[in-house]
């Protein structure tokens, strides 16, 4: 996680782990908002394929 992405998070209430964002301090409203409404959260831990050829769609 980037440095000034961390201390943003900080400062709005995160609570965050080893890099990564554990909770903003009530998890579970946090797993009630994520189930009832729109969220955004980082998913590029992930990691990204790429895939190509007559398959390629198929395959997606």
């Amino acid at each position: 996680m980037r440095d000034d992405w961390r201390r943003y998070l900080t400062a709005e209430g995160a609570i965050v782990q080893e890099g990564y964002t554990e909770s903003f301090g009530n998890p579970s409203l946090e797993r009630k908002i994520f189930t009832s409404s729109t969220v955004l959260t980082d998913l590029s831990h992930l990691g990204l394929i790429a895939v190509q050829g007559a398959d390629a769609q198929k395959f997606l």
